[in-house]
């Protein structure tokens, strides 16, 4: 690890600054030399250099020493305001739970670390934990994200998951509802706790977090409009009522404007009114720190990703249907209106995706049957321009 060192005065007297990078934080370090700044900058240089050297050798036999299991939490906690809450979180767990147990095990050091290693790692996770190819290139992510940061900051040479073969992932197929299924659900989720957010999700495929970080604000009654500008996030802390956030989406293509169809502006009317009745009978019981947002208990507490998540297929289930998870909604949104006509583009700006790619590749099944129809039409163009 690079130390650099320089000389200042302050009260007549020598004075060095050591300055090094450690977890993606500058550190810095100063060292009174107790000389008098006449006729001694020669020594002071040299008291400088010796102090340097000492201390890039102690890094780096910090770094010699010290375990990759060890080494990840403690970048985990160096990147934990630079990145998303969604990634920290994503990249918490894989660490916590996953990675850095299987390295601790072995007594892997980070200056030791070979590519052969994490590559036996992804092949264990892949035959013992029947993990999927999927889940091995999160893993990846995290693994090399965290060994460039400490190839950047001289802990380490070279990085070696540069050098690990990964699995080939298996095209993504999304998994939907048929509008038998989607009617079925509605019903079903009649009176639940998550009835809203399944309601509105059925009609507008929206994402979990940007379905539960839906505002009155975000409804225009007069305008008939219902906008989609941020999401519920949770960042995974011990208190869930400090753990969720709103934050507004990260990109343009995100925040997207619907109609307020009549039978969701009747809907919402209802929710209104249920809301306010809540207010009255719990009184000071009654959360008001999330009065502003849609999709809140009876208790007025917002409905968490999590809550959503376990109690979606759950439901299902004991109602006879397949086992479907929440995000299936908006599969079932996308797929429905690809069926009745809409292009890929206009599905795309309805979802808030990005890239096209995405779309495309996401619901390239649903266009199949298109694609058969536009053959029987051609097919009965040529026949019939063929005919005498």
């Amino acid at each position: 690890m690079k130390v650099t060192a320089s000389l200042y005065e302050k009260n007549g007297k020598y004075h060095v600054s050591l300055s090094w990078m450690e977890n993606g934080t500058r550190k810095r370090k100063s060292i009174a030399l107790g000389l008098d700044i006449k006729g001694n900058k020669r020594v002071a240089n040299k008291r400088m250099e010796e102090l340097r050297q000492n201390l890039e050798d102690e890094l780096a036999e910090y770094t010699e020493r010290v375990l990759f299991s060890d080494y990840l939490m403690h970048w985990l906690d160096s990147i934990r305001f630079s990145i998303a809450d969604t990634t920290y979180i994503e990249y918490r767990a894989q660490i916590k739970n996953r990675i850095a147990p299987w390295f601790a095990e072995r007594k892997i050091a980070l200056a030791d670390l070979k590519a052969h290693q994490i590559q036996d790692f992804y092949q264990y996770k892949l035959s013992h934990d029947k993990v999927s190819a999927n889940t091995v290139h999160r893993y990846h992510a995290c693994i090399r994200k965290s060994l460039q940061d400490a190839f950047k900051l001289d802990r380490i040479a070279e990085n070696p998951a540069d050098k690990v073969t990964l699995p080939k992932v298996k095209r993504y197929k999304a998994d939907f509802l048929n509008s038998k299924e989607l009617r079925r659900v509605l019903e079903i989720f009649k009176g639940t706790a998550v009835e809203t957010p399944v309601f509105l999700t059925a009609w507008y495929g929206l994402r979990r977090g940007e379905v539960l970080g839906l505002r009155w604000s975000d409804v225009d009654f007069t305008a008939k409009t219902i906008s989609v500008n941020g999401s519920i996030t949770d960042r995974g802390e011990a208190s869930k009522k400090q753990s969720l956030r709103y934050k507004e989406t990260k990109t343009e293509a995100s925040i997207r404007t619907f109609p307020l169809l009549p039978e969701v502006e009747s809907y919402l009317r209802e929710v209104a009114l249920k809301q306010a009745e809540n207010r009255l009978l719990c009184g000071e019981c009654y959360n008001q720190d999330w009065s502003a947002y849609i999709c809140v208990d009876t208790d007025g507490d917002l409905l968490t990703p999590d809550r959503l998540t376990r109690a979606f297929p759950r439901i299902c289930e004991q109602n006879g249907l397949r086992h479907v998870t929440f995000h299936a909604l908006r599969h079932s949104c996308a797929s429905l209106l690809l069926e009745n006509g809409a292009s890929m583009k206009e599905t795309q700006d309805w979802l808030g995706h990005a890239s096209f790619r995405t779309t495309a590749n996401i619901y390239a099944h649903v266009t199949e049957g298109s694609k058969e129809k536009l053959a029987r039409s051609l097919s009965s163009v040529l026949f019939r321009s063929a005919a005498p």
